[in-house]
């Protein structure tokens, strides 16, 4: 069914036992399955086990398709001797082609979206071990490096991890549960921050990393490089992102400042876009430098150059000319639920996370965590649908405090959403996220894809694009 399932089998993952997969084969299993490297296998390649898993995935419409279409096929499922007698005889392409089970293939075809690292508990354990079985405490920032190794930044532990190609979970920065600000040149393991939000890489040539951190506690934006973390932005008001180009160029939203800066060769600093201290909302259609954002709390850079703002109700993009215009919201919060329909005019609530995939040039798609709508959304030529998320309960809202001269976002009241087991998959369409937040797209098993932090739900999701 999958190559990953037949590597699996030969390095000894799983191993056989009378035919039957090994008492461990089921997270492992879901794992491959849920990769998106689909390539139907023989099917010696496919035991009885993997295909009882691959039926747990199927919806109640799906199984009552299935029944009146090919109603042998649920009897095999539930006989292991009856699928041996079927299916064990046949070639390869015989078993690839069998009309009974192209219902199934297109069911698998569908989107799914694994949990990649998190138990689901809430904590701050699991250095050194495997990214499934750690713990965070509020996930918000994500980035992935040009190899594949996802940064994640636990906004109330103070801290930024690392995870490598082997899924093993590493700390970069940060000291867990002590929030403070570091001299510039302290050692990465020992330096403080206070609330990290998000995230960006950059891969020199010689395939080292540079991390930049929106310390948003310390209004500054905080580089590691070559084992020192330092201050490259300082003066900021609670920057919530951070955002660079192909060529090592960094943006940052200032959030209560109500501003987008570009960070320059040479360190010199411009605004993209907003007015220094001014939250609301005018410009479309002009130059973003003069036009007013209300406290953007993401951004992100397509290859082009084009930078895109998420505010609280709105999705904005400036141009390779400097011109800004709204390209999804209406400044109204909610969800009109209505995929397909122009995603300017339709309502969303704080996108906190976006990403570009600008693979074709011609054709742009943008996606973003809709925090507290609880989905993961992508805009396609001007349309907007969901990719991950059923709606939630019209329940949700954000508080803010006022305590000093800009607001800091203390929370989110959203329902809890429910996630699979470590490693685990569900389809796309049926997750409950848990107020979404940071979002990166990166390369991974077999072809791209969009990691971002579940963060009430104290996991790190991905899904192949």
């Amino acid at each position: 069914m999958i190559d990953t399932v037949s590597a699996i089998y030969s390095g000894g993952q799983l191993g056989t036992a009378g035919g039957e997969c090994a008492v461990d084969a089921s997270s492992a299993v879901r794992r491959a399955i849920s990769e998106r490297e689909i390539a139907v296998a023989t099917p010696q390649m496919v035991p009885y086990e993997v295909w009882k898993i691959i039926a747990s995935y199927l919806t109640e419409e799906d199984k009552v398709n299935l029944a009146t279409s090919t109603p042998w096929l649920f009897r095999l499922m539930e006989d292991p001797t009856a699928w041996e007698s079927e299916f064990a005889r046949m070639s390869p392409s015989e078993f690839r082609s069998h009309p009974a089970l192209r219902p199934l293939w297109a069911i698998r075809a569908r989107p799914y979206v694994t949990v990649f690292a998190g138990t689901g508990e809430k904590g701050s354990g699991g250095e050194g071990g495997q990214a499934d079985a750690a713990q965070f405490t509020f996930p918000y920032g994500v980035a992935v490096n040009g190899n594949g190794e996802i940064y994640v930044s636990d906004m109330a532990t103070h801290t930024v991890w690392k995870i490598d190609r082997r899924e093993v979970l590493t700390r970069v920065t940060g000291t867990v549960n002590v929030a403070g600000r570091s001299r510039d040149g302290e050692p990465t393991n020992t330096a403080l921050l206070k609330g990290p939000a998000g995230l960006a890489v950059y891969t020199k040539g010689d395939g080292s990393d540079v991390l930049y951190i929106a310390d948003s506690g310390n209004d500054r934006v905080v580089i590691v490089e070559d084992g020192r973390v330092g201050t490259l932005v300082p003066n900021l008001k609670s920057p919530m992102d951070v955002a660079v180009n192909l060529n090592g160029v960094l943006y940052a939203a200032s959030t209560w400042d109500n501003v987008v800066i570009k960070v320059g060769r040479g360190q010199a600093i411009t605004i993209v876009a907003g007015t220094p201290g001014i939250n609301n909302f005018s410009g479309d259609g002009g130059q973003a430098r003069a036009a007013e954002i209300q406290a953007p709390f993401a951004v992100t850079v397509d290859r082009d150059g084009a930078v895109y703002i998420g505010t609280g109700a709105r999705i904005r993009r400036v141009d390779e000319d400097g011109i800004i215009d709204t390209i999804a919201g209406t400044g109204l919060y909610g969800d009109d639920d209505n995929d397909g329909a122009a995603a300017v005019g339709h309502r969303i609530s704080y996108p906190m996370g976006l990403a570009v995939d600008d693979r074709d040039a011609n054709r742009k798609k943008v996606y973003f965590t809709d925090m507290s709508n609880g989905r993961l959304r992508c805009i396609d030529q001007g349309a907007l649908t969901t990719v991950i998320g059923a709606l939630p309960p019209n329940d949700l809202y954000n508080f803010f405090s006022q305590g000093d001269d800009h607001g800091e976002l203390i929370g989110t009241l959203a329902p809890k959403g429910t996630q699979g087991a470590p490693g685990g998959t569900e389809a796309a369409q049926q997750a409950r996220l848990g107020a979404p937040r940071g979002l990166a797209m990166g390369p991974g098993p077999g072809g791209q894809y969009l990691c971002f932090a579940d963060t009430l739900n104290y996991v790190i999701r991905r899904i192949g694009i």
